[in-house]
């Protein structure tokens, strides 16, 4: 940022899918600046995917409008605000993590009822963050968080 210009690195699972991504997005503008999008170097490919993203989760999918409401419980609050301002700083793979660790976990059951309050809540507060709303101000006019969706 200090160049005025941010980087970004994505490692695809294929060349193929790299190509096709690469074409369709060149020389579009993200918040207001140009990529460009080049090729790096090549890494060791894993087993499996690291992380495959859903635009749309298959809960969210038929549902066009949500609002957001705080957790009832003000320590579940607590606890979703805490994982969402981790998940937002780390991303996905911390997500992932905490997902695998805690799945046994009742206090974490927003993870896997993305429709319930809780769920919805937790959904926004990450994407909140992840846009720079802070932890105590947030935009307040309706927002779309899915291309062709929600």
């Amino acid at each position: 940022k200090q160049r005025g210009r941010n980087c970004g690195f994505v490692n695809m699972w294929n060349r193929e899918d790299a190509m096709k991504a690469k074409d369709a997005k060149a020389d579009e503008e993200l918040i207001g600046l140009e990529m460009k999008i080049g090729w790096g170097k090549c890494l060791p490919k894993p087993d499996q995917p690291i992380y495959v993203h859903d635009p749309k989760p298959p809960a969210v999918r038929e549902m066009r409008d949500m609002r957001v409401q705080h957790p009832k419980d003000p320590d579940q609050k607590a606890l979703i605000d805490k994982l969402a301002t981790y998940v937002a700083r780390e991303g996905p793979d911390f997500e992932r993590i905490v997902i695998q660790r805690e799945s046994e976990n009742p206090d974490f059951d927003f993870l896997w009822e993305p429709t319930s309050r809780e769920g919805i809540y937790y959904k926004w507060k990450v994407y909140s963050l992840a846009q720079s709303d802070s932890e105590f101000e947030w935009r307040r006019s309706p927002f779309q968080m899915f291309v062709g969706g929600l």
